[in-house]
């Protein structure tokens, strides 16, 4: 009949729209990813890290009020990088946080912590966690443990993790199914074991040691 035709004809456009969408976010993703592995960019600039973060939510921002999240976060250092690179970072860990939620509202805390010579930064939130045997595996080029579920390249991972590495740190999870996941990269203090100047430039400002709430 017509209206069994009108609705399969419905449902055709859809799937062909979501294969479109699909697609122009794959391209996006590999487009991203190969800029960051043949980036040149200056790695050595002073970058406040509570700039990056509130950049990465208002890019977002959208997202965080659809899903009613809050983004916290207190005390994040100055530290030594690339600030566009350091901002795909934070962005593609809060979107992931926000897209593994449950049915409760996302909550994620980001925070940093100076080991010896490096910063280690933080992503925690209160999703569905990620089975430890997949903690390694997340980080690889299209590797999604939700299928077309759940929106995404399947880069954001892979992404972050080029991003960390060509800043010579390292990124990691820690996580169990159920009890959400925190995301730790680490950034190198330059000369931090010999020079001063860098040791005192590699600080948590006193004026930014509020904690900064963004959401609804």
């Amino acid at each position: 009949s017509a209206g069994r035709l009108g609705r399969e004809a419905d449902e055709f456009l859809r799937r062909i729209i979501e294969n479109v969408s699909r697609m122009e976010a794959l391209m996006q993703g590999l487009l991203d990813y190969s800029r960051v592995t043949q980036s040149e960019g200056c790695f050595a600039d002073a970058v406040r890290m509570d700039e990056v973060v509130e950049t990465a939510r208002r890019n977002l921002e959208s997202l965080i009020s659809e899903n009613q999240a809050q983004v916290l976060h207190v005390g994040l250092p100055e530290l030594f990088g690339n600030r566009e690179q350091l901002v795909s970072v934070c962005q593609n860990l809060i979107t992931n946080a926000i897209k593994f939620r449950t049915s409760a509202p996302p909550l994620i805390r980001i925070a940093a912590k100076r080991r010896e010579a490096e910063w280690v930064l933080s992503v925690s939130d209160n999703g569905i966690g990620i089975d430890p045997q997949y903690h390694q595996r997340i980080f690889g080029l299209f590797k999604r443990l939700h299928g077309p579920r759940v929106e995404g390249s399947g880069l954001g991972l892979a992404i972050s993790r080029q991003i960390v590495e060509r800043h010579g740190g390292r990124i990691w999870v820690e996580s169990e199914e159920g009890r959400g996941a925190t995301f730790y990269f680490t950034i190198p203090i330059p000369g931090a074991d010999s020079d001063p100047a860098h040791q005192a430039m590699a600080k948590v400002p006193e004026a930014d040691s509020r904690t900064r709430a963004a959401g609804i």
